[in-house]
């Protein structure tokens, strides 16, 4: 993941859905990119404030926003697996793991959800160029909703997704004009991925214009990456 945000072009626009403690959203900004952060979990967004006032004085541009990204502004809840600061299966709406499994919650909270492209015109947040989106089986309401506008024209994106959903969210966002560039599994949970998609665009002349035709490809983000583990505080 660090490999892929090394290949975006500084001053780019980059949003974070399921930022937890903040690591990759402070690396994207320490990158010199433009860095919104969402993250849903009271918990994990302290962790991600705490980072941010850790690392003031950087020169770094980040907001970040305790809300839930989906299709519609609500009110639910955030079943909560094991209470631990940056833990992860903080699942939204049913108290299941990414793989279906039902599991006993050790707290809930109640969260806010939110339509984001709604939220950022209202705003006046500016549009996403790459998205990175890590929300534990809440690809849908995102995808479906929270970021729909802002798949028509964004460049890259990098999603979790589980084998099970593998191929609905590829043809998805296929429908959008993102095409799979590259996937490496998660580590330490199989049958989780991190997929990156990439926006390939064509202009071709219309009529009997002998115009060559231009096509823009986005080389910044096609090359493979891996994990590499990163240290909690001060990026």
């Amino acid at each position: 993941m660090l490999e892929w945000i090394d290949r975006l072009p500084p001053s780019s626009v980059y949003y974070d859905f399921g930022a937890s403690n903040g690591i990759f959203a402070l690396y994207a900004a320490k990158r010199g990119l433009k860095v919104i952060a969402i993250e849903p979990d009271p918990s994990n967004y302290f962790l991600l404030s705490w980072n941010a006032f850790l690392n003031t004085g950087s020169s770094i541009d980040i907001q970040a926003f305790n809300v839930a990204a989906s299709d519609r502004f609500a009110i639910d809840r955030l079943y909560i697996r094991k209470m631990e600061l940056g833990a992860h299966e903080k699942i939204v709406g049913q108290p299941s793991s990414v793989s279906g499994d039902a599991f006993e919650p050790q707290h809930v909270h109640t969260i806010q959800l939110v339509h984001f492209d709604r939220r950022r015109a209202q705003f006046g947040l500016p549009a996403p160029e790459y998205l990175k989106i890590d929300v534990d089986g809440h690809e849908a309401p995102v995808l479906d909703g929270a970021v729909v506008d802002s798949l028509r024209t964004c460049r890259g994106l990098l999603i979790e997704i589980e084998d099970a959903k593998m191929d609905r969210l590829t043809k998805q966002l296929s429908e959008f004009g993102m095409t799979m560039a590259n996937q490496h599994p998660v580590q330490n949970d199989s049958g989780l991925w991190n997929c990156i998609f990439t926006r390939r665009l064509s202009r071709r002349p219309l009529g009997s214009h002998k115009t060559a035709t231009t096509i823009w490809r986005d080389d910044d983000v096609l090359d493979a990456f891996s994990m590499r583990p990163a240290a909690a505080g001060r990026v």
